[in-house]
């Protein structure tokens, strides 16, 4: 067939219908009523994509698998302007959905559930009881909503002395009573069974190690107790903001 009788032939696959456009479909009226339609289409197996807008400006590109007819879409990626949000939907399910609250996952709506913050950087953790913080060799963080996890590994330059070594610093503060322990490796000293613990609403954490007396309370590492070498933890916590 010549390209000129391809071209003569293609008005014949165009239906206009008021403001709604079909390519390979007689009705594009029919696929979202009272909007303005572009369907691109299949008349026999109803397969194919929409373009759509609303007249109060909701926006929708839908996709039809031909298992439910012309009405029926098996995945969209839709905008709704009177509610601003957008979600995205597959076998006719939504997946994702992003609003003011922010990311909700498979048709969650409530704002408590949303996803609205994600942060990576860099932090940079301060020794007291005799020591510098020196050399820091990685200290990063990574941040998913409320959550945040800092990791890092620094040198101990100094002389320590009696008073409780802490390390101050972290990215952001933690909970009021928001409290999270994780193991800690130092490389020269300590006492066995010592742990890193985040404190309430600071940006520091303490060493502690248990007491080994059930009537005494934990005991929190002194300065003197670890030598000039390396302190190593990986720690994740709560934070208000």
């Amino acid at each position: 067939m010549s390209k000129q009788t391809d071209l003569i032939n293609i008005p014949d696959a165009i239906t206009v219908d008021g403001s709604n456009v079909g390519i390979g479909v007689s009705n594009p009226s029919d696929y979202y009523p009272n909007w303005n339609n572009l369907v691109i289409g299949n008349l026999t197996d109803f397969t194919g994509m929409t373009i759509a807008s609303s007249p109060t400006g909701e926006g929708t590109i839908a996709f039809a698998d031909g298992t439910s007819g012309t009405a029926e879409y098996s995945g969209w990626i839709q905008y709704g302007h009177q509610n601003a949000y957008m979600n995205f939907a597959t076998e006719a399910v939504e997946r994702i959905r992003i609003d003011s609250d922010g990311l909700k996952f498979h048709g969650d709506t409530a704002a408590a559930n949303a996803l609205n913050d994600y942060e990576e950087g860099t932090w940079t953790p301060t020794t007291n009881a005799g020591w510098t913080a020196s050399p820091i060799d990685y200290a990063r963080y990574t941040k998913v909503g409320d959550m945040v996890h800092v990791q890092t590994i620094f040198g101990l330059s100094g002389t320590g002395n009696t008073t409780h070594l802490e390390v101050g610093g972290l990215p952001f503060i933690t909970r009021t009573t928001g409290y999270s322990t994780s193991p800690v490796d130092f490389g020269k000293g300590s006492i066995k069974g010592t742990y890193v613990r985040t404190e309430s609403a600071t940006t520091t954490v303490k060493f502690y190690y248990p007491s080994e007396n059930t009537t005494v309370n934990r005991l929190q590492i002194r300065g003197n107790q670890v030598g000039a070498s390396y302190v190593l933890f990986g720690l994740t916590y709560q934070t208000n903001s």
